[in-house]
């Protein structure tokens, strides 16, 4: 890999690096060497992420160099032979920048970098990245919880986090896990020690194989790491990083996707507690008692009855009197705004409240102490039980939780502390909402949610510098957050309130031939496009607006994204356009689809929109989504899977939510830099860019940008715009304007600029446990290497839409520029059924076949065993291979049926295309096709499968076949099933 020299910092990078890269990397280099804070902006698809870790880990690299010379000049009598090392080392490193005995204060380990960002998705992404580097050989480690690390056959098979966590705690303090007793003996085996860069996916599979806890493997792995990757909470939140153990004392802390920075701190030092929470809380003490006193010599806690009990009866019961007494004075808070319905007040009003109840900065430590007992208690007692109704002690742990939020202080005396409440946090009590829900799991199923006329008091954080001093109180080296989407620069740094001397707001690798920004400020009746609350309604504008995407649908290829202010505003626009017509006009250029709120949804429609988009003869998709929403934060919509962003509106917050009312309050009163409408626009325009991210995502992509909406015409939200983009703001005076110019970019942009195959473009939904983003792929520049093309995803596409003549059908090739759904196109022949069973086999013995080194095609003519399978399919070389298509992806080995003796004789191929296969090797198609779709599908699905195969041997309804199946095998990880079936039943 090339070798940069940056800030005379050595740094490896994959390839020649582009300007923005390099601007990057040396401001990177310049915080670290400074001991400095910075705010760096990047465009998405400008490599942000590889320079990030590659500059940071050079830096890294050289500072460890410079400990150890110091360590070794410190034990060389004379000195003078390391004396030139020291000071070239001291250079790179920034040493003047250190503390007094700062380099010693590391230890022998050196700093270590902290890589946070939203989602594990996001992480297993960067991690992807770091895979391509030259410092994949650096120790890493990766910290979950125990949702997505957690192995044992029992615990982690529990849904509820705080019984999974009390369950782990249980078992390990009787030592009764073996894969924790394992942790211990294995933490120095080379297969962790030597394995370099490892995801989530790769911890978890060498955890399993060595018998030992990924969960706590991980926390080991910590202790000696160079970068450690972990999600905002676990490093913002005061209360994860203690839970899970996050040194971040003269660490380098960088903060990717920091766009959320922001909220993310306020929310983490944010909490609420209502009346109901504190009924659920005596009750669950009531419990507890009632169960000590129907047993008085029960063991609370621990095996051995000579020793001291967890918790007594009388800690029951003042705990039980403190509840009892909270509960009062919360309902004794006088509502006296809003129609006595809430009322506000200073931060410090806290401690008022929760010193009537006697938990005071001395006590609260002891009832949380107390608390965290009886809930493990109450967990442990579940854990053995199979009754209904069991209590899981959560509203106490949440209890717990919001006394340790309100009395947090690192570093700082009570009264310091009282006077940052003062300064950051605002009260608010209001009535409880009734719900019309029963609880989950709950003690009792015929009581509501909601306490009647209960209140619910929030302790609100309105100063994200809160938990970012946080940080800074704990030593950090460096803060750097960075993003796609930070500007402008100024109001974040106010807000942030931590010393940020070193910025950047880089320019994008694309050319203004390959992006087309425009406002849009009328339809095309000539209708203002304005989408405030008071002209949603109007009937006109929303006609106006659907004609407006209409329009554009017709002109615009491929894939359109339509963003909306809010899921109101889509539904009440769809609503509109469904009753009018209009949504029939933007269906006929485009098939729809409309994001949900489901996360287990939208993985379904994203699948069916990608399908939709490489569906032969197929016009696009138009997918309607919502700012803020998951579509707009961490999607990858590239090439043609987004060539085109329609912005609606402006998502401004809802203006009445008594949040927000009380963030624009406080920053009006206490802040200088950020007035509270400068905040409410600039939490519009920051959504706004985001979305607008989705459409360039690299550095040979284009497309074009919408803005719907007249009030993008306004200087000031112009400004607030990403930098990289406010150059290419056009506003024509018309409709037509715009449309002729969009029509004109694209025409140009097909003519002159590189157009990736539809393979090459395609995104799969990541199926894994987090929501939000695809899998992780490699950053899109041109390294020398050949790229490998991404599979072709599968929607809801069914091999019948489309019927071939027979002449077209008797001659199958495919060329270069085909898609891989042409083979499909076509309704197979009916051939002779086979005599016998089709599932007799699928309970017989296994062989396994390394797909990684196997040809396409079924080759049976070896007697004892299957010797090559792909995808399960006996396609000749011409339509399993696309001209110049690049190598297929290693496959994992799959375990096939072994072949019965009576159907290993196979015959010679015949030298006639319309020959028929031999019944021999038509069993062991089926055979081997039936026993690799066993090993995709759950039994619920199998069975359904099995059953309409019985009946197409039946009927021969190959129509109705088909329907079943491509409901079945509608993800793309069952791609090579839809294959196999093709094959199969074209024979069988």
């Amino acid at each position: 890999m090339p070798e940069i020299m940056i800030r005379n910092v050595p740094v490896h990078f994959p390839f020649e690096p582009y300007d923005v890269q390099r601007a990057y990397m040396e401001k990177v280099i310049d915080c670290l060497q400074a001991r400095a804070h910075g705010m760096l902006e990047s465009p998405t698809g400008t490599g942000k992420t590889l320079s990030l870790l590659c500059s940071s880990l050079a830096w890294l690299t050289v500072k460890k160099a410079q400990m150890q010379a110091m360590r070794m000049t410190k034990d060389d009598k004379a000195g003078s032979f390391l004396d030139g090392i020291n000071d070239s080392l001291n250079s790179m490193a920034g040493a003047g920048s250190d503390q007094p005995n700062q380099s010693m204060s590391w230890g022998r380990i050196g700093p270590k970098i902290i890589y946070s960002s939203r989602t594990h998705s996001q992480l297993s992404q960067a991690i992807a990245e770091l895979k391509r580097t030259n410092y994949a050989h650096m120790r890493m480690a990766v910290i979950g919880s125990r949702d997505q690390l957690c192995s044992h056959p029992e615990v982690s098979k529990e849904e509820n986090t705080a019984l999974k966590t009390s369950m782990c705690q249980t078992l390990m303090t009787a030592r009764a896990c073996h894969l924790h007793r394992n942790v211990e003996r294995k933490k120095e085996d080379p297969a962790f020690v030597e394995a370099g860069v490892m995801d989530i996916e790769d911890l978890m599979k060498v955890s399993n194989q060595l018998r030992v806890c990924p969960y706590y493997m991980s926390r080991e792995l910590k202790q000696s790491a160079d970068i450690i990757f972990m999600p905002y909470n676990y490093l913002l939140d005061p209360r994860a990083r203690k839970q899970q153990d996050v040194d971040i004392n003269n660490s380098i802390v960088i903060l990717d996707e920091g766009h959320n920075v922001e909220k993310i701190c306020e929310e983490s030092a944010s909490f609420s507690l209502s009346n109901t929470d504190i009924a659920l809380c005596i009750s669950e003490i009531t419990e507890v008692m009632k169960m000590f006193s129907e047993n008085p010599i029960m063991d609370f806690g621990d095996s051995d009855t000579d020793k001291k009990r967890d918790f007594s009866e009388n800690e029951l019961m003042m705990m039980k009197e403190m509840l009892l007494t909270l509960e009062k004075v919360i309902d004794e808070i006088p509502l006296k705004d809003n129609n006595n319905t809430e009322s506000s007040f200073p931060g410090e009003h806290i401690f008022e409240l929760l010193g009537k109840a006697s938990v005071t900065t001395e006590s609260h430590s002891l009832f949380s102490g107390l608390v965290d007992q009886i809930v493990q208690y109450l967990n442990t007692i579940k854990a053995s039980s199979s009754g209904p109704f069991q209590r899981t002690g959560a509203s106490l742990e949440k209890l717990s939780n919001f006394f340790r939020t309100v009395f947090h202080f690192e570093r700082k005396t009570y009264e310091e502390h009282v006077v940052s409440v003062r300064e950051c946090y605002k009260v608010f009590v209001t009535l409880e909402k009734p719900k019309n829900t029963f609880k989950k799991n709950s003690w009792s199923s015929n009581t509501n949610d909601t306490k009647p006329g209960g209140k619910i008091v929030n302790f609100w954080c309105f100063n994200p510098g809160y938990g970012m001093k946080g940080l800074l109180d704990m030593g950090v080296h460096s803060v750097i957050v960075t993003s796609g989407t930070l500007s402008p620069l100024a109001p974040l740094i106010s807000e942030l309130g931590i010393p940020i001397n070193i910025t950047l707001e880089n320019k994008h690798v694309i050319t203004r031939e390959q992006v087309f920004v425009s406002v849009v400020k009328q339809g095309p009746d000539g209708e203002q496009l304005l989408s405030t609350f008071k002209n949603r309604s109007n009937g006109a504008y929303l006609t106006s607006l659907g004609r407006t995407i209409a329009n554009f649908a017709r002109v615009l290829p491929e894939g359109l994204l339509v963003f909306f202010p809010s899921y109101s505003v889509l539904n009440q626009c769809k609503d509109h356009w469904e009753a009018s017509g209009i949504w029939n006009q933007i269906f006929s250029h485009k098939e729809i689809f409309v994001e949900p709120q489901g996360k287990r949804d939208l993985k379904d429609v994203m699948n069916n929109y990608y399908a939709c988009i490489y569906r032969p003869g197929s016009k696009g998709a138009c997918f309607l989504a919502v700012c803020r929403g998951k579509v707009s934060e961490g999607l990858d919509f590239a090439d043609q899977n987004g060539r085109a962003v329609i912005l609606t509106g402006l998502p401004y917050p809802p203006f009445y939510d008594p949040r927000v009312i009380m963030k624009r309050d406080y920053l009006d009163k206490n802040k200088k830099k950020v007035t509270g409408h400068d905040w409410y626009q600039l939490e519009a325009t920051r959504a706004v860019n985001q979305a607008v991210g989705r459409v360039i995502r690299h550095r040979n992509d284009y497309g074009a940008v919408l803005f719907c909406d007249s009030r993008f015409e306004s200087y000031a939200i112009k400004q607030q715009m990403s930098a990289w983009l406010r150059p290419y703001i056009e506003t024509p005076a018309s409709f037509g304007a715009v449309t002729r110019g969009v029509c004109q970019f694209f025409k140009n942009a097909k003519a002159k600029l590189p157009q990736p195959a539809k393979n090459d473009s395609a995104a799969a939904w990541d199926t894994s446990d987090e929501p939000v983003g695809l899998k992780a792929v490699s950053a899109s520049f041109d390294t020398g290497a050949k790229r490998v093309a991404a599979r072709t995803p599968r929607g809801n596409f069914s091999w019948y839409d489309q019927k071939k003549p027979a002449q077209e059908q008797s001659s199958p090739s495919v060329s270069s520029t085909a898609s891989p759904y042409s083979q499909y196109s076509q309704t197979p022949k009916q051939s002779k059924k086979s005599s016998g069973s089709m599932f007799s086999y699928l309970d017989r013995p296994v062989e396994v076949i390394d797909f990684n080194s196997v040809d396409s095609g079924i080759n049976t003519s070896t007697a004892s065993s299957v010797e090559a399978l792909q995808d399960c399919t006996n396609q000749s070389s011409s339509t399993a291979e696309l001209e110049g298509a690049p190598p297929e992806p290693k496959r994992r080995k799959l375990r096939v049926m072994g072949v019965p003796l009576a159907l290993e004789q196979s015959s010679e191929p015949s030298s006639s295309a319309s020959a028929s296969p031999s019944v021999g090797d038509t069993k062991t198609k089926m055979i081997i096709y039936l026993k690799h779709v066993k090993g995709k599908l759950n039994k619920e699905e199998m069975d359904e499968f099995i059953k309409a195969v019985k009946t197409y041997s039946k009927e021969s309804n190959f129509s109705q076949l088909i329907e079943i199946l491509d409901r079945l095998f509608s993800q793309p990880k069952h791609f090579s099933c839809l294959k196999g079936a093709y094959n199969c039943f074209n024979t069988c």
